[in-house]
């Protein structure tokens, strides 16, 4: 077969989730041309993460869109998109993939084959549910609806149906499940004609909101009414993972967001896990200094020219140099001089005087920064659950997480529980080895170098806890690798100390070698 597929996807704001879906399209084992078509709506994190990652070329091909202030995401937005895509198609067929979902390798060539044997023009599989985490979705209580008394109910209806069955995750969708169940948009194989003098449907009424009707209904109605003969192939090939915006009812699933009725019409509710577009003045600025006030007075020169108004405080750990408290002034920042807390024998002392420092004036934002921390930026967003933020890594193959210590982002009610638990005051902090070090370089960093562990003392305190460390990707902090920005993706980077780069050094950031959830622009792990 020699049928030609374009593969549709719209994403915005998960491209962790979507490395998922590109590998899924990347893996069929159908032998004609596919092409895997990415639109991008208005964000920088994907794209960012699309150009690091991947080359274009015919099989994988992306376009990154300009989004105006007054376009709202939701059904009608989704459906907008997925028409423009479809006119952009060259190839005999498409399909979609939302950017949260993935194929089996047979997805494409099954379908394919379908339409062969009998001649549909549109043909649509079947498909499993799977938690976010990729377990099977085997509760008896049907997911998209928002309550749960009417979710056991409409299991009931689809379980008398045939459509499911209990102990199963497997949906069999159809065009005879009417009205009970559609066929979900990733199922589709469509004839690119059909689907251009076909379209979706835009219009969405306080009646599909309230039955939560999206644009896989609508097209399914539409194509239903072209009387054209439509066949399911009955395998089981798309993985269709909870947590996007049809299933996100309570707002849990923290990489998606809600749909709402708004200004009448149904859209996207901000996600109340993100502030966005934070004032200067929610935000403290933290710099430790030791023996490296020649890289201060830069680091501030530029912390100013982005955040003028914000909060500043400046504390030598052990360093008498008066030109610590100059360089402070001058950038109006407070001074603080105090004794060397960075020996072991301090235990997390450190970081607790930073967190008391802080709390004396807080904000709703903490940011500490090294000397050699560049401030590119202002934020978009933060974070707004207790948490630490950053650039995630992890060491001893898993067993401890961290912010990297580069820069590191705390909200407020994160840093009180900390402060207020008095753990990183606990003696088991100063002991040898200190529970911190789980690996050969973390050991020798206490055993041998007798210094304490910043970022790591951080991630078993917050392990203990239960303080969400959450990977944000206006933030790049690595560790001898100084981070491209010429496209300001990032709002702040690090490292910045003079010199050439350090050859062969592994980059630290999580990020690069492990799929990370998302939390809108976020990606976050919980302890």
């Amino acid at each position: 077969m020699n049928d030609t597929i374009t593969v549709l996807t719209v994403t915005r704001h998960r491209p962790d989730l979507l490395q998922r879906a590109i590998h899924s399209v990347s893996q069929q084992d159908y032998d004609g041309k596919i092409q895997h078509l990415i639109l991008i709506d208005g964000c920088m994190d994907t794209y960012a993460m699309l150009d690091q990652h991947h080359e274009p070329s015919e099989k994988l091909f992306w376009f990154l869109r300009a989004r105006s202030s007054t376009e709202l995401s939701g059904p009608e937005h989704l459906a907008k998109l997925r028409n423009l895509m479809g006119r952009m198609a060259e190839t005999q067929w498409i399909s979609f993939l939302d950017d949260d979902n993935e194929y089996e390798p047979h997805h494409l060539r099954q379908l394919v084959e379908c339409a062969h044997k009998t001649g549909s023009p549109a043909v649509h599989s079947w498909m499993q549910i799977l938690n976010f985490d990729g377990t099977p979705y085997l509760k008896q209580r049907w997911p998209w609806c928002r309550d749960d008394e009417e979710g056991e109910r409409r299991y009931q209806e689809l379980a008398n149906k045939g459509i499911i069955s209990a102990g199963s995750n497997v949906v069999k969708d159809g065009i005879n499940n009417l009205p009970y169940r559609c066929v979900d948009t990733s199922e589709w194989l469509i004839d690119k004609e059909l689907f251009w003098n076909n379209q979706m449907s835009t219009h969405f009424s306080y009646d599909d909101w309230i039955n939560n009707k999206a644009e896989d209904d609508k097209l399914l109605m539409q194509l239903l009414a072209t009387k054209v003969p439509i066949v399911c192939n009955q395998v089981v090939s798309l993985k269709y993972y909870l947590g996007g915006y049809s299933t996100n009812h309570d707002g849990c699933h923290t990489h998606s967001q809600t749909w709402e009725w708004q200004d009448s019409k149904p859209s996207f509710a901000k996600n109340s896990n993100i502030t966005m577009k934070p004032a200067q003045t929610d935000l403290t600025f933290y710099v430790g200094v030791y023996q490296d006030v020649d890289l201060l007075d830069n680091c501030l020169n530029q912390l100013r020219n982005v955040y003028p108004e914000s909060p500043l405080i400046v504390r030598s750990d052990g360093d008498a140099d008066p030109a610590i408290a100059v360089i402070a002034q001058k950038y109006n920042g407070e001074c603080h001089y105090g004794k060397r807390l960075y020996p072991i024998e301090n235990g997390g002392e450190m970081i607790h005087e930073m967190l008391r420092l802080f709390i004396s004036n807080a904000t709703p934002f903490l940011i500490k920064m090294d000397t050699d921390t560049h401030v590119a930026r202002q934020f978009s967003a933060l974070p707004d659950v207790p948490c630490v933020f950053g650039t995630l890594q992890q060491a001893g193959e898993g067993k401890l997480l961290s912010i990297q210590g580069g820069c590191s982002g705390f909200t407020l009610s994160g840093v009180q529980q900390l402060y207020d638990s008095r753990l990183l005051l606990d003696e088991l902090l100063t002991q040898l080895p200190p529970p911190w070090a789980v690996n050969e370089s973390l050991y020798k960093r206490a055993m041998i170098n007798g210094l304490t562990g910043f970022e790591w003392t951080i991630g078993w305190a917050c392990e203990k806890l239960g303080i969400r460390l959450v990977d944000w990707p206006e933030i790049m902090s690595e560790w001898q690798v100084t981070p491209e920005n010429d496209d300001l993706r990032y709002a702040i980077t690090h490292p910045h100390k003079p010199g050439m780069p350090i050859q062969g050094v592994k980059r630290c950031a999580l990020r690069y070698y492990e799929n990370v959830t998302s939390m809108t622009e976020v990606s976050s792990i919980k302890p």
